[in-house]
This record gives C-alpha cells, structure tokens and sequence, in this order.
C-alpha cells in the first residue's frame, strides 16, 4: 500500500511538472511497472485527478486540483499580514519606512511596505525585485545561505557596483556575511543608494531557519552611523517578534505574496 501511495505521488509530481505526457514518457520517467501504472492512472482518472485526452492520448492534471488550492488558501494567512502591526510599531519607533521581504531565484522580494509620513523617506513597492548584495534585507538572505548558494548568486547575477561603497568582491562579500550572522543585523552603509542607509535582520521558523527579512531604510542624515546601534536593536526585536508569531504555525500555513 505505501509503496503504491509513493507510486501515485510520483505521478502526479511528474504531471505538476511536464503539464501533459503520454503513458510511454510517464512509464520511462518514473521506473513503475506498467500493470501498476495503468492501474493507478485508472484510478486517478476515474476520480476526476487527472484526465486523459482520448484524441492525443495524453495524461494532464484536472482542475480539481484548483479546488486543492483554493481550499488550502482558506487555512494560510499571508506572512505580510502577520507582520503588518510590528512593521507599523517599528515604524512609528524609529520614524523611518519598514519593510518585509524574502528571497527567489536568487533575488529579494518586497512582500510588504510601512511608509513613514515624510517627504523624504526611502520607499518600495510590495512586489519590487532587486539584487540581495547590496541591501541591508538582501545581505541578511544572502547570509543564511551556504557558500555554494553565494557562488551561484555570484554566478546569476554578479556582483553590480552601484555606488562606492558596493561589496564586488566575493572575499570581501563573505566576510560581511559571516559579520552579519554574529551580529544578527546588516548595514546597508549606503551601499545601494548613496544617501540611503538600511538595516535588516532575519525572521526564523520554528527550526530557526531563516525564511524572510525585516529592514528599516532613510536618509543618510537621520540614519545616520550614530543610530545603527539603537536602530538594529529595533529592527532585530521586530524580527523577532514576527517570528515568535509564526513559531506554532506550519510552513503550510503561511504565504508569502
């Protein structure tokens, strides 16, 4: 039974994969005995999970799985909506825009905003891409991975030099990163903006892996080298609170756009 369950699993991972395939690539593909995979596509077939088109002979995914995803969707709750009211504290105690964001393919994402009311302030939008090496939250998701992980970064994306003060080097790079996890903050000394300066630190789950980042980024003159250390102390609570948050919640249960 549990090898069968294995065997259907498979399947439908393969399915999720290649869209659409016919008996032959499937049984190539996955190694299952071909009494066993007729079986199991009848099964899926007649159960409304996969559907085969008679005129190409092709094996798909049925739409139920829509009702998979809709369902489960009920039960997450956005990791921006958690963090929501310790992005606004953090906000409102150091007086500079907050943001959240994670890291994929290699990149950080902005999953969500808390602007200070000023004028002049640093501002991203939920949604926003950019390069990790040269951010205070991008430099905290760069940290918390292995070095073969950096070298594949370094690889995709190279090491842009977007003001003077830009890490180009991988020495000088995985240095800053090993700094970063003793200290448990980043600095972005107006390394991606010269009159910006940004701090991050990372949000754990419940194995202490770190899953997304936290960071407060203004003007050089307010962020100024004499607030990094009341400011990190700031942003390193908040991260912390978020993650107390998420501690009892499985990775199932949270989203992240």
């Amino acid at each position: 039974m549990i090898k069968t369950v294995e065997s259907t699993l498979e399947i439908l991972d393969f399915l999720l994969k290649k869209e659409s395939v016919n008996f032959s690539e499937l049984q190539l593909s996955t190694e299952i005995p071909k009494s066993t995979l007729h079986s199991i596509l009848e099964s899926l077939v007649s159960h409304d999970l996969v559907t085969l088109n008679e005129e190409t002979k092709l094996y798909h995914l049925s739409l139920r799985f829509m009702h998979f995803g809709e369902k489960v969707k009920q039960y997450q709750k956005p990791l921006e909506e958690i963090a929501k009211p310790i992005l606004q504290k953090l906000t409102n105690e150091v007086n500079e825009t907050s943001f959240i964001g994670i890291s994929r393919n290699f990149k950080q994402i902005i999953i969500g905003v808390c602007e200070v009311d000023s004028a002049l302030r640093a501002t991203a939008k939920a949604g926003e891409h950019s390069l990790m090496h040269y951010t205070g939250m991008g430099k905290v998701l760069l940290a918390a991975m292995s070095e073969k992980d950096v070298d594949t970064y370094i690889r995709m994306h190279g090491l842009e030099k977007k003001t003077d003060n830009t890490i180009v080097t991988k020495t000088k790079l995985m240095e800053e990163l090993r700094n970063i996890s003793e200290k448990g903050y980043s600095l972005d000394n107006l390394e991606h903006n010269k009159y910006i300066r940004c701090i991050g630190s990372g949000i754990h789950d419940s194995s202490g892996t770190v899953i997304a980042a936290v960071s407060v980024a203004g003007p050089k003159d307010r962020v100024s080298l004499d607030r990094v250390e009341e400011i990190s102390e700031k942003v390193k609570k908040a991260a912390d609170r978020i993650s107390e948050s998420i501690r009892g919640l499985t990775a199932d249960a949270i989203s992240f756009s």
